[in-house]
């Protein structure tokens, strides 16, 4: 299978009704279990917001990048190529690289009989090709909203909402409160959440929606999260400071014009630090699933100590280390 043939039937993915391909959507954790299950071992983040989702995605794989990390990012939507989507290290594969992991992936699917969607069929090719190129880290963009986003099913323990406006509203809803419901919906128990700014009506239905979760992290922009541009007179553009509960990085450049994009920036450095030691995520469901209540993917991991609905923290002690 050719790289051609393969943008062609993505194509051709990207036309199926909705109705059938949010029934194909839910083919996807059997799929990556078919496979191997290729997200395992890798520690990242999904990116949701109406706007600063590719800024902010940037900005992290940069910081990732800088620590040592091998960083895949897939970003959504592509500009030119479907190649595009999947990048390791901030730079686009190959069309032999993309090519080779589409095929392995579309035959797992017609094996299995599980077809899947446009987006769950990016979501896996990006993971086998991660998976291929020894990725340690990923950041991942959510296609639309955030609940039923195809990456969710990745299970990246670090869920950034950058912010929230009226898009898709057709699929999303028709106000902001509920557009934010369904972009927090991607938050699952123990997750870390980091936060932009938010009209009122959306901060109201991010924090009811987290309320429902147990164990989260917490940090927000201008809470947590802060920064502090100034002038540099040589250069002419904006050197920030940045501070949050791990850390504070000082005079960074910002290489994109707009006080937005500072805030961007922050969010990116936010979300790189906010990568905690690999742990089961809640959001990645198990295949086959265990019994339970309908809808219940988001129960506390077994095993886990699940904590009050709604316990927040900015620094949770579950999280370091024991004490030799």
């Amino acid at each position: 299978m050719d790289y051609q043939q393969c943008t062609d039937h993505l194509a051709r993915l990207f036309r199926i009704p909705a109705a059938e391909r949010d029934a194909r959507r839910d083919h996807l954790p059997a799929l990556l279990e078919a496979l191997g299950r290729p997200q395992d071992g890798l520690r990242g983040a999904m990116v949701v917001g109406t706007n600063g989702k590719g800024s902010t995605a940037a900005f992290a794989v940069a910081a990732l990048s800088a620590a040592g990390q091998r960083v895949g990012s897939m970003p959504s939507p592509h500009l030119q190529e479907a190649r595009e989507r999947v990048r390791v290290d901030g730079r686009p594969v190959s069309r032999a690289e993309y090519a080779a992991a589409y095929a392995e992936v579309l035959a797992a699917t017609e094996e299995h009989g599980l077809p899947l969607s446009a987006a769950s069929m990016c979501a896996a090719v990006a993971t086998v090709h991660f998976r291929r190129a020894g990725v340690t880290r990923v950041v991942a963009e959510a296609a639309l909203g955030g609940r039923r986003a195809a990456v969710r099913e990745l299970g990246l323990d670090v869920k950034v909402i950058t912010g929230v406006g009226l898009d898709h509203t057709d699929a999303l809803g028709d106000t902001l409160a509920r557009i934010a419901a369904a972009k927090a919906g991607a938050v699952c128990d123990g997750d870390h959440v980091v936060l932009g700014h938010l009209h009122p009506q959306a901060q109201t239905a991010v924090e009811e929606e987290l309320a429902a979760r147990t164990g989260l992290t917490l940090w927000q922009l201008d809470r947590q999260i802060h920064c502090t541009a100034r002038p540099d007179t040589t250069s002419g553009t904006a050197l920030l400071d940045v501070a949050t509960p791990r850390g504070e990085h000082r005079a960074l450049p910002c290489p994109l014009p707009g006080t937005h994009q500072h805030h961007n920036l922050a969010l990116g450095l936010a979300t790189a630090a906010a990568l905690p030691p690999r742990r089961t995520n809640s959001c990645a469901r198990p295949w086959p699933p265990p019994a339970g209540p309908a809808g219940s993917n988001c129960s506390p991991t077994p095993g886990s100590t699940a904590g009050t609905a709604g316990s927040c923290s900015t620094e949770p002690t579950t999280r370091r280390p024991s004490p030799p």
